[in-house]
C-alpha cells in the first residue's frame, strides 16, 4: 500500500505510527492516555518541525549559540555554523542534557523535549512537557531550560551539561 502513495502520505503515516506508539508506552507507563485527534496532531507537528529544521540546515547559514552548563555554575559558550553543528560527547565523567523547545499554534501548546546521554554517547533519560497557552519562542526555550535543570537537580545527576540551541537563552547565561 505504501509503495502506491505519494512521500507525504508516507511520512505522515509513519509519524503518526510513532504517535499511537508513544500514546501506547504512555498509557502502559504512565496511565496516560488521549484522544485520536491528539495523537494525530502530534503526529502532524512532529512532521511540520522535522521538515522545518531541515529546510533551516539546507537554506540559511546562520550562527548558533550553544551554552553548556555545568552545574550549578560554570557556564561555556560555543559558536558554529548550523552545517557544522553535531552532537558531541561530553567529557569524561559527566553527562550532556540536551534541552528544545516545540511549539504548535493548531494545539495552542508549548513542548519541551529533554534528553540526557552520558560520556560514550548512550541514552540516559528523556522527558517531554506540554504548556498551554503557547509562549514565545525565548520563554519556551528557558522553561525547557528552567524544567531541565530542575529534573536534573531531582534526579541528583552529578555533572551536568546543559545544551540550548537559544542564542537569546546563551546569552542570558553568559
Amino acid at each position: 500500500m505504501l509503495q502506491h502513495t505519494a512521500a507525504a502520505q508516507q511520512e505522515l503515516f509513519a509519524t503518526i505510527l510513532w504517535s499511537i506508539w508513544k500514546i501506547r508506552n504512555l498509557k502502559l507507563w504512565q496511565q496516560e492516555s488521549e484522544n485520536n485527534h491528539s495523537i494525530i496532531e502530534r503526529a502532524k507537528h512532529l512532521l511540520e518541525g522535522w521538515k522545518s529544521a531541515n529546510r533551516k540546515r539546507q537554506v540559511v547559514q546562520q550562527t548558533v549559540t550553544t551554552a553548556a552548563v555545568t552545574l550549578p555554575s560554570s557556564v561555556q559558550n560555543v559558536n558554529s555554523s548550523i552545517a557544522d553543528v553535531r552532537w558531541q560527547k561530553p567529557r569524561r565523567g559527566r553527562v550532556k542534557c540536551n534541552v528544545d523547545a516545540s511549539f504548535s499554534t493548531s494545539m495552542n501548546r508549548c513542548g519541551i523535549g529533554i534528553c540526557i546521554r552520558d560520556e560514550e554517547g548512550q541514552f540516559v533519560r528523556a522527558k517531554t512537557l506540554w504548556f498551554s497557552p503557547m509562549c514565545s519562542v525565548d520563554v519556551g526555550e528557558a522553561l525547557g531550560l528552567y524544567h531541565a535543570m530542575r529534573w536534573v537537580y531531582e534526579l541528583r545527576l552529578p555533572n551536568v551539561y546543559f545544551e540550548v540551541d537559544s542564542k537569546r537563552v546563551a546569552d542570558y547565561f553568559n
